[in-house]
């Protein structure tokens, strides 16, 4: 007696191979990370971000160091943000390479062709393929997971540095534009004195246009000098994350180098 399927009731999920991703563990980025940027203070990389805005204003009223900078580019940068993304992305692979299909249950029904009594037919698939290559799957997982944590590292240990690198660009362009702009006061003093021995007769034509001339060469090193200044402060703002460049408070020239 020949038989046929006519219909498939249904399939149901019998067993939950599902797993809930964890939460990625910064503590050894984050440590060696500390270690590298010489911090006193902790930081924690995985931080709720509206704490993260209230450390990050609280760092910002107060005239910048170059630790302050450091711990902000921990705290804020951009670059950090697309890095932990990644390091994030490489655990959820890790974690779903362990993981395998549902086996599925399956009901079906049948009855011979000339008619009689229906027979229900039970089955359970499961893929051999993902129970045989689970471990494999999950020591390529944890090879990249591992090669994008030092990738990580590399790339925020340089952001890290690049800022810091801005700070100083930032605080010497100020301390430079302070001291172009006391030039550019003296030669003016200087011109206007000049204007005065000029009247009197007491100087050239030839003498009264070269003080003229040093004290617009002067204020035009000192518009230049603000503009770099300014120019460096805005970089400085990009590393750090910081849409207004204005709100940095840089210190009027550099620390003197220590000791030892």
């Amino acid at each position: 007696m020949r038989s046929r399927t006519l219909a498939v009731v249904g399939s149901v999920v019998l067993l939950g191979a599902c797993a809930s991703v964890p939460d990625v563990d910064y503590s050894n980025l984050q440590n060696d990370l500390q270690q590298r940027a010489g911090l006193t203070e902790e930081v924690q990389l995985d931080q709720d971000r509206a704490e993260a805005r209230q450390l990050v204003d609280s760092l910002l009223d107060d005239t910048l160091e170059a630790e302050a900078v450091r711990r902000l580019a921990l705290l804020n940068s951009p670059d950090l943000h697309g890095e932990l993304a990644r390091l994030g992305i490489a655990e959820a692979d890790r974690v779903q390479a362990g993981l395998i299909r549902n086996p599925v249950f399956g009901i079906g029904a049948m009855r011979p062709d000339g008619g009689g009594t229906w027979k229900l037919d039970f089955g359970l698939s499961q893929s051999l393929l993902d129970l045989f290559t689970r471990s494999l799957r999950t020591q390529v997982a944890e090879t990249r997971l591992r090669e994008v944590q030092l990738d990580v590292n590399r790339t925020v240990s340089e952001a890290i540095l690049m800022a810091e690198k801005a700070y100083f660009e930032a605080v010497a362009a100020r301390h430079k534009a302070a001291m172009a702009d006391t030039l550019a006061a003296a030669a003016d003093v200087r011109r206007d004195l000049a204007s005065r021995f000029y009247a009197a007769g007491n100087i050239t034509d030839q003498q009264m246009t070269r003080e003229r001339k040093a004290a617009a060469q002067a204020r035009l090193v000192a518009d230049t000098a603000k503009i770099d200044a300014e120019r460096a402060r805005w970089a400085l703002a990009t590393h750090l994350g910081i849409r207004d460049g204005g709100r940095l408070k840089l210190p009027e020239q550099l620390q003197r180098l220590p000791q030892e």
